[in-house]
């Protein structure tokens, strides 16, 4: 319990500061255009001279999100290649990103090109729309309008060049009909937003270039990531990126400014012999869009120092070094990531239709963040959100899915880096599960739950949990949730002898919420009660001489909290301590990066494994933040006894409090704590507080 104590040194007014004073190095760029006169014209001009390329994106009252003003651009008079790029400043830094908001109104007819861009936000290296290099990041309509994709940042470090394209997406991502539109009607998307981030990792290739690792991302009205891809270690030279040109970086990390760009993008299909190219091509009309809007153009630098670019009480170097974006004051480099299973989130509800008819979960789970492998021998993943919460379910046949977003940022299942997995680095993974057993009790087999090298294929977690439920004393205590803190531990034989019991950690069934056999008196109940379940491990090296992981894992914490009854029942790791390796049965797995995985329905019964979220964090070690210096500060905290904390601050006297929260989101996630002992007038300078089932970070601040 002590070790997860966490006391926030920070000053009051540095955890809630949101001011673009102060931050370092760091530089923010926010254009919401409300500044401007409705129906007044955004300075622009296009690469092209024409008289009538001019002043072609109006100010319009009512037509940004949320109704406010946004942006409105003459999609019939457009050219491609057509522009707005902000001449009265720009950004530095070793992280550069640039994000703009968009919604597009399309007709029935079908994109002329095959990958057709029509949009793109950018960085460019000079403030003039006639000027500079640029770096480009352009959504594309394909299959015939159906779907689409990404262009702009290259395939790959191998395939860099700005029209390889990824992403096979469907429209409905952003809002958009996943078939054209009649004859002669129009569809209009939600909003969403494009976002095109670079950051340096202070490497150089073997010609002295800097490598850059590139992301672009979509994301839906929500906000949510409907689409993402990277590309690591791209050059980015004055040759328009060639990575085989041997001339100058086009960006140096911290030393380079560029300005944000929106534009209409160039098409250019067939090596420019193709009948739609010329730089009198109307982008725009061809790739059948008729209503282009966009708002909220935001553009930021930020270098690796104790400058805070969000505000979200984190430095700048420990966002960079965890994979944060600190940019976002609603990423931190604690999440990694958390999943619901909402339909805002992507997911289709496939228990009722609107009619209350039943319908089929075929492709349920595939639309949504978690990748499965539904339809196959007939196993399904059924999303649950008939009342909004959101639920995932399976209830057959060995159904796997897994989560394509590593730790280390891997994407699509795979790593995107050559380094070993971080030793000394804490992971956390907690999910909210239940489940159902049959109507009469037998032994069954429950989920398991964990991360994978790689989440390719149809693949079980390689490493973590594994759960089945007990029916011996069913009469009597319910029978009984046993868990496997390693899952290889399950069916564990020892001189032909199974000893799996040896190995796991009993929870009673009338504990967990279940009596098949009613003898509580209340009814039979073959349903759980909803399970947090928290399992952190950690990664340690026995052998760190050689220079190289062994993929060795140690558990830390194993924990299951019954949300109903408030319970919590925690399996001792110093009695009982867990090493584990990846893929022990392979040396020649690679270390790399760790992916989210499950596996659900391991039985041929009635029983069903459901899961209600799902969020992955690092721990991130006392110490490693900074402590800024302010006018509050606690002094000394530590244990009175076994029950009680106390926290001593400066410069002391009434009208404080203390406040806790799971993680350093504050802002969100605080609630107030029950104090024994607290400051009563003048000079008073010392809280007291029972912490017997408490854990987490904790604050002193102004009521």
């Amino acid at each position: 319990m002590k070790d997860k104590f966490r006391v926030m040194k920070w000053p009051l007014a540095t955890m809630f500061s949101f001011a673009f004073a102060g931050l370092g190095s760091s530089q923010l760029i926010v254009e919401d255009f409300e500044s401007f006169a409705d129906g007044s014209t955004v300075p622009n001009q296009t690469f092209t001279a024409e008289t009538d390329q001019m002043n072609l994106m109006v100010a319009t009252a009512g037509s940004g999100v949320n109704g406010s003003q946004g942006v409105v651009l003459d999609t019939v008079t457009a050219n491609g290649n057509y522009r707005m790029a902000d001449a009265d400043g720009g950004v530095v830094g070793t992280f550069y990103q640039v994000k703009s908001k968009f919604q597009l109104t399309v007709n029935d007819l079908v994109p002329e090109a095959a990958n057709h861009t029509i949009v793109s936000v950018g960085l460019s290296t000079q403030p003039e729309w006639w000027n500079g290099a640029n770096i480009n990041l352009s959504l594309t309509r394909r299959d015939g309008g159906k779907r689409f994709g990404l262009t702009g940042i290259g395939k790959d470090a191998l395939e860099p060049q700005s029209w390889q394209i990824t992403g096979w997406e469907a429209n409905s991502g952003i809002g958009l009909p996943n078939e054209l539109p009649l004859a002669g009607e129009t569809a209009t998307s939600d909003w969403f937003e494009l976002v095109l981030t670079l950051e340096s990792k202070g490497t150089q290739d073997a010609e002295g270039r800097e490598l850059w690792d590139m992301k672009g991302q979509v994301l839906n009205s929500g906000g949510v990531v409907v689409f993402e891809h990277v590309v690591v270690d791209r050059v980015l030279t004055t040759n328009q990126g060639n990575p085989l040109s041997v001339t100058e970086n086009l960006v140096v990390p911290g030393v380079t400014t560029l300005y944000p760009v929106v534009s209409v993008p160039w098409v250019d299909p067939d090596g420019g012999a193709g009948p739609i190219s010329g730089n009198g091509y109307k982008t725009l009309p061809g790739g059948g869009v008729t209503g282009f809007v966009f708002d909220d153009v935001i553009a930021g630098g930020v270098s690796s120092d104790d400058g805070d670019a969000d505000g979200d009480g984190y430095p700048n170097n420990i966002e960079l070094t965890y994979g944060s974006d600190p940019l976002n004051a609603q990423s931190d480099p604690e999440t990694i990531f958390s999943l619901g299973f909402t339909a805002g989130e992507g997911y289709v509800d496939t228990v009722v239709d609107d009619n209350g008819t039943p319908e089929e979960p075929a492709d349920d789970i595939i639309t949504g963040t978690l990748s499965g492998q539904n339809g196959w021998l007939g196993q399904g993943l059924t999303v649950v959100d008939t009342d909004g919460a959101g639920q995932i379910c399976a209830d057959g046949g060995y159904l796997r899915a897994h989560y394509g977003e590593g730790l280390r940022g891997g994407t699509g299942g795979v790593a995107v880096t050559d380094g070993d997995f971080e030793t000394g680095r804490s992971i956390e993974l907690v999910v909210d599960y239940s489940f159902t057993i049959d109507d009469i009790p037998s032994n069954i087999n429950l989920a398991v739950l964990g991360f994978r090298p790689d989440s390719i294929g149809n693949v079980p977690p390689a490493q973590g949990f594994s759960m089945k439920y007990g029916a011996f004393a069913a009469d009597s205590i319910g029978g009984s949730l046993r868990l496997f803190p390693d899952l290889k531990d399950e069916g564990r034989m020892e001189n032909d002898v199974n000893v799996e019991n040896d190995y796991a950690f009993f929870i009673d069934g009338h504990d967990v919420g279940v009596d098949p056999l009613n003898v509580l008196g209340n009814g039979v109940d073959t349903e759980s009660d909803p399970l947090r379940i928290t399992y952190v491990i950690l990664a340690e090296d026995e052998t760190p001489e050689d220079g190289l992981w062994d993929g060795l894992f140690t558990l830390q914490e194993f924990t299951v909290e019954n949300l109903a009854s408030g319970e919590t029942f925690t399996f001792d790791t110093v009695a009982n301590p867990r090493s584990f390796l990846w893929m022990e049965e392979n040396a020649f797995f690679p270390y790399q990066d760790a992916f989210f995985a499950l596996q659900f329905g391991r039985n041929n019964k009635g029983a069903q494994d459901c899961l209600d979220q799902v969020t992955v964090k690092n721990l991130l070690q006392d110490g490693i933040l900074p402590e800024p210096t302010g006018d509050l500060e606690i002094t000394d905290s530590g244990f009175v006894d076994a029950d009680t904390f106390f926290i001593e601050f400066a410069p002391g006297g009434a009208g404080y409090k203390v406040t806790t929260a799971p993680g350093l989101d504050f802002a969100n996630n605080k609630s107030d704590v029950t104090t024994t002992l607290a400051p009563a007038g003048a000079g008073d300078n010392r809280f007291e507080f029972d912490v017997t089932e408490t854990s987490g970070y904790f604050r002193v601040e102004a009521e």
